[in-house]
């Protein structure tokens, strides 16, 4: 735990400056500032989609609350953010370390726990350089203390506490509750004897029942708005023939289905969809994981069987097949779940763990044959490896999402200052600017759905960083593709006018 401290601590020096102006953790940021100025669990960005029944500040329905909490707590001991969100990734990354070597151990045994957490420390899913600051690996470090306490021996009150961690990774990350099936099949099946017959649907309802009632409170506060829905807009729409990108997200007064005519309507877009994503999912994964800790997998199941793994005295026979078979279900059930939503490499991190485990389970016995020397030299170039990998990754990030400077920030600031508070700008990257602006932000809509927007909403600015054009292009939206290639002008404003790191704002007539 103390190396990944040390680790992740590293990798917090390297990605300080380096978030990059798309991120959501701009707006988990704004919303804690929300929180503490006392204007409740809203945000000053939304989407075009919802603008025609909310008004500013919007109300949150795509969002879980937890992030955003424990922003709003940083903030009030006078942490800064988004760089207090780094301290918690850090202690998370310590603790989640900790499990998998706990887990691991307990499966099989301490050196198995070892060479988990050994491909755990430097994954570059948990120590993510194009999204630093994220909620994910905070979430995956709840998701694993509930698959501990749900795998282990334990009275009803122990059920009642993973229920409990299972509801705090949910307030943090909603896909989280994907899992709530397979947590509920290990409370019934797992540690069942002729004498625990009887007891387990007390231990399952006892962590169903916390489990609940933890949630209860969200669940009525979000059925207050938009009949009961948390979360607005159909995100299986992102990236489909029919709606490229996110050009769905940016319509304004469009009829937007469901998922289920969606998929009655294009069955074969989906289709293809799905397999696409399944793929880049398993693709994602094994990136992530790396090609040595593959590699190891791969040697340890050639050597002997996977059922051949022994098993600590307190894990042998059927409760130990049962926990491990639950555990590997895990991986391909998230990935199916949500490759009908949306692909996205942080959909990962609450699995990796998992994968860690059950690397270092696999591979702990043909491992152990190496000498001393030679398992050293393996553990440093797989730690060398990924830490390589992470280098790489912070450099191609830079370069795909260029950071906008302290000079942007400022300009921001000035050309904001005399707007109004309920004034809207337009921009691509909404979450930085209402972070930095303290102003509503709205992601530009599509071009042909701009006038609708001005004639419902006081527009004050748009402001237009260089991969507006990009997403543009993703979008299939050739309007603002043509106007920012050939710098034209945008009806009812005048500009643009050239700011720092390739800005472009424009201000109405």
């Amino acid at each position: 735990m103390l190396f990944a401290f040390v680790t992740a601590v590293l990798y917090s020096l390297l990605v300080r400056n380096g978030f990059p102006p798309q991120s959501d953790v701009w707006d988990y940021a704004q919303e804690a500032r929300q929180l503490l100025t006392g204007k409740g669990f809203t945000s000053l960005f939304t989407y075009p989609l919802h603008i025609a029944d909310d008004g500013p500040p919007f109300p949150l329905y795509w969002r879980m609350p937890g992030y955003a909490v424990i922003g709003a707590g940083l903030l009030a001991v006078g942490i800064p953010l988004p760089l207090g969100f780094l301290l918690v990734g850090i202690v998370s990354h310590a603790i989640l370390v900790g499990l998998v070597f706990s887990l691991a151990s307990r499966l099989h045994s301490s050196f198995a726990g070892s060479v988990a957490a050994a491909i755990a420390v430097a994954c570059p899913l948990l120590l993510d350089v194009y999204n630093p600051g994220m909620s994910q690996v905070p979430a995956a470090t709840l998701v694993l203390l509930t698959w501990i306490l749900v795998l282990r021996r334990g009275s009803s009150g122990t059920f009642a506490i993973a229920g409990l961690s299972a509801a705090a990774a949910w307030y943090l990350r909603a896909e989280s509750s994907l899992m709530l099936p397979l947590w509920v099949a290990a409370t019934l099946t797992v540690h069942i004897g002729a004498a625990e017959r009887r007891s387990r649907w007390g231990r399952a309802g006892a962590f169903v029942g916390s489990y609940c009632l933890a949630l209860v409170p969200w669940l009525v506060r979000s059925g207050l708005h938009a009949g009961g829905s948390p979360i607005r807009g159909n995100p299986m729409l992102l990236y489909t023939p029919e709606y490229p990108g996110y050009s769905s997200a940016r319509s304004v007064g469009h009829h937007l289905p469901g998922m289920i005519e969606y998929v009655l309507a294009h069955p074969l877009g989906f289709a293809v969809r799905y397999v696409k994503d399944a793929t880049g999912y398993v693709l994602d994964l094994i990136n992530g994981l790396g090609p040595i800790a593959i590699g190891l997998l791969v040697a340890g199941l050639l050597i002997r069987e996977l059922q051949q793994t022994r098993l600590t005295a307190t894990e042998q026979g059927r409760t130990g097949v049962l926990s491990m078979s639950i555990l590997i279900l895990a991986i391909p059930w998230q990935i199916a779940f949500l490759s009908s939503l949306e692909r996205s490499p942080r959909f990962l991190v609450p699995i990796v763990p998992i994968a860690c485990c059950i690397i270092g389970i696999a591979v702990a016995e043909a491992v152990m044959r190496l000498r001393a020397r030679a398992l050293l030299l393996v553990l440093t170039v797989l730690l060398a490896e990924r830490s390589a990998t992470i280098v790489f990754q912070y450099a191609d990030a830079r370069r795909r999402f260029p950071i906008l400077s302290q000079a942007s920030t400022r300009e921001l600031k000035y050309y904001s200052e005399p707007l109004g508070k309920t004034d809207l700008i337009l921009s691509d990257v909404p979450d930085w600017v209402a972070w930095h602006s303290n102003r509503p932000a709205l992601l530009f809509p599509l071009w042909s759905d701009l006038p609708k927007l001005l004639d419902r909403r006081r527009v004050s600015a748009i402001w237009l960083s260089r991969g507006a054009q990009g997403r543009s292009a993703a979008d299939r939206d050739s309007g603002w593709v043509e106007t920012l290639r050939r710098i034209g002008e945008v009806p009812g404003f005048r500009g643009p006018f050239m700011l720092s790191d390739g800005v472009r704002l424009y201000l109405p007539l």
